[in-house]
């Protein structure tokens, strides 16, 4: 489920319109060798241009799904979406190149452009040198994890979520197992937040562990978070108050003592015991409707023996449901979602609510 991009024109437009000052989402594009890139940087709604205040500027690297050339497609979910939803938790300029198809941030040149695009908007939006950082999520992951080791001392803290540095695409000198320790030693003086699921699907979480492991040899100074039962994404990360203020904790040229923190945290509560014999209430089909039109789109819930599946019509497999209590039931398809019940006035189960950490829909069930 993604932000339209429509919404953030707006936040861009309705903030220029408010402050005189051009901020929100922007537009850019640059001169990489013979090819002209687009980009985009969010400039925060309180940036102006006539202070002498310097800004805290980010870096983020997409995974391989958001790569193209129409510089659009990074700020469709991820980070773009958590910073739309919390701009108060983000007073960064916020850099987000853009992968052309077939290549990867593991590129030399992938990676020497990243870097212009976040020279070229530090130097437009009064960056703090001292005050860079690094995130990355999937492939992206894997490019913070390169970026930051091939550069020590760039950036004042890196964030690598669901990335690693071992992988079948990878270039050939990651492929040895010492790969770790020569990425750990690199960046030994630079803090790190590790997170992945522990049911990745896409990249193992023995990549997280081995690297947090190979800090920890290395005298680093990394944090660890392991979400359990998660799959591949980086919002349990990127939706959390501390994240952002974990990265304005650091600077460039501050002295800090080794630290290894490792947690394992439960996104849900554990799942409630559920009245089987009345699960057939909640069997059927929803429909949602947008307001400008669009759709219908469906949702199809099932029984499944002793437990309730449900389809999406886009979905390449059923997620199972499981229940959490008063007709509420966590759903993991690709995202981690809530799916809460609703009965009528007969009591008859009616509509549903299907929540992620970003919007609700209410979808109606069918007759």
């Amino acid at each position: 489920m993604k932000l339209p991009a429509v919404a953030l024109l707006v936040l861009s437009v309705c903030a220029a319109a408010e402050t005189g000052a051009e901020t929100g989402f922007l537009n850019r594009e640059i001169r990489i060798g013979s090819a002209t890139e687009r980009y985009v940087v969010y400039v925060p709604r309180s940036w102006r241009p006539e202070t002498a205040r310097l800004w805290p500027v980010l870096l983020y690297l997409h995974s391989y799904g958001e790569s193209g050339d129409d510089g659009q497609a990074p700020i469709a979910n991820a980070l773009a979406t958590a910073i739309s939803l919390h701009p108060d938790r983000f007073p960064f300029v916020v850099v987000f190149p853009q992968n052309p198809w077939k290549h990867t941030w593991l590129e030399t040149e992938r990676a020497d452009a990243a870097l212009a695009m976040l020279d070229s908007a530090s130097r437009e939006f009064a960056g703090d040198k001292a005050r860079t950082y690094l995130a990355g999520f999937s492939m992206g992951g894997f490019g913070a994890w390169y970026l930051a080791s091939r550069y020590p001392g760039r950036f004042a803290a890196i964030a690598a979520l669901s990335g690693g540095v071992r992988a079948s695409w990878t270039p050939p000198d990651s492929q040895a197992p010492e790969a770790y320790d020569r990425v750990a030693r690199a960046l030994a003086k630079t803090p790190v937040w590790i997170s992945h699921g522990d049911a990745d699907g896409t990249v193992s979480v023995d990549e997280a562990r081995a690297l947090y492991e190979a800090l920890e040899r290395a005298g680093g100074r990394v944090r660890y978070t392991e979400y359990q039962e998660v799959g591949h994404t980086p919002m349990p990360t990127l939706m959390r108050a501390d994240f952002p203020s974990w990265l304005l904790e650091h600077r460039l040229g501050t002295a800090l003592p080794a630290l290894a923190e490792r947690e394992r945290v439960p996104l849900l509560p554990p799942a409630a015991a559920s009245d089987t014999a009345g699960l057939a209430a909640y069997v059927g089909r929803y429909e949602y409707r947008m307001s400008a039109g669009g759709g219908p789109y469906w949702l199809q819930v099932a029984r499944d023996g002793d437990q309730l599946v449900v389809q999406g019509a886009d979905w390449s497999s059923a997620a199972v449901l499981r229940p959490l209590g008063n007709e509420t039931f966590r759903c993991e398809w690709e995202e981690l979602l809530e799916i809460t019940f609703e009965r009528g006035a007969d009591g008859a189960v009616g509509a549903l609510r299907f929540r992620d950490e970003r919007h609700e829909e209410r979808y109606t069930r069918v007759p």
